[in-house]
């Protein structure tokens, strides 16, 4: 998930979609490993169902508090990761069990601002 360049006080969320190619539901879950990447992202919902032959978006939501306020760059941060679940046994399927990998680049926005009076009058004598 290529977020880009993002200001420090703003957010970003970008879509995930989740395709259920099989025969069964499944049920999938999202994990945020460290608390790092709990502080800086988000996913909405974070668990849920996917039937057969449908799929699913999730928002993968970075800065989603806007609490960060210092420049940042990540780069293939591996702390997303998506378990799939067989529904009926509450297993996890070893095989789907995918790291979703994020990068961004966040910045400071530098600049100065200058207050111009027109037609100021002086008062000095």
């Amino acid at each position: 998930m290529d977020y880009g360049t993002v200001r420090v006080c703003d957010s970003k969320q970008l879509p995930l979609v989740l395709k259920n190619n099989g025969k069964y539901q499944v049920r999938y879950q999202f994990t945020l490993r460290s608390a790092v990447a709990r502080e800086l992202f988000s996913v909405q919902p974070d668990t849920g169902t996917v039937d057969p032959g449908k799929d699913v978006t999730v928002q993968v939501v970075f800065n989603a508090k806007t609490s960060l306020q210092r420049e940042l760059s990540l780069t293939n941060a591996p702390d997303i990761t998506l378990a799939i679940i067989e529904p009926l046994t509450s297993n996890k399927v070893r095989r789907t069990h995918e790291t979703c990998h994020a990068h961004t680049h966040t910045l400071a926005s530098a600049y100065t601002v200058f207050l111009v009076q027109k037609g100021r009058v002086n008062d000095c004598d």
